[in-house]
């Protein structure tokens, strides 16, 4: 069944390089496969239903050319990745830091830390096993 008009938009981060959205009816992941330090390929998987009419997949595609790599939604998208990609690289050698709340990991009484941030980030690191 068709959404409600009430419900158009939800982006869910589901891994660093993943993304499941649901906008107005069309139903998509993204996800960027890094290639290189300097290159990535940002790639869409949109769904629809087996059962749905002509007409609806129609709609579909149109929704899908609105929030594909090319639309309007997903073009500053890409063109924000490629930015962090070009400054994460810029500098060669060198590199800048920032911490907010120290280096630890563990649970804190706050949301004035990055405590949560840093331990997703080293369990991603062991998940690929740097």
């Amino acid at each position: 069944p068709e959404l409600e008009p009430v419900f158009t938009n939800h982006i869910q981060s589901i891994f660093p390089s993943a993304v499941i959205q649901q906008i107005h009816n069309t139903l998509a992941v993204r996800q960027i496969l890094p290639k290189a330090v300097d290159e990535f390929e940002l790639v869409f998987h949109f769904f629809g239903y087996a059962d749905d009419t002509p007409e609806l997949r129609a709609m579909r595609i149109k929704q899908a050319n609105f929030v594909g790599p090319a639309g309007f939604i997903s073009m500053e998208d890409g063109e924000a990745t490629e930015l962090v990609q070009q400054g994460v690289i810029r500098d060669g050698d060198q590199f800048s830091y920032a911490a907010l709340g120290g280096r630890g990991t563990d649970s804190v009484d706050t949301l004035l830390d990055e405590a949560l941030i840093r331990s997703f980030w080293q369990g991603y690191r062991g998940f690929i096993g740097v």
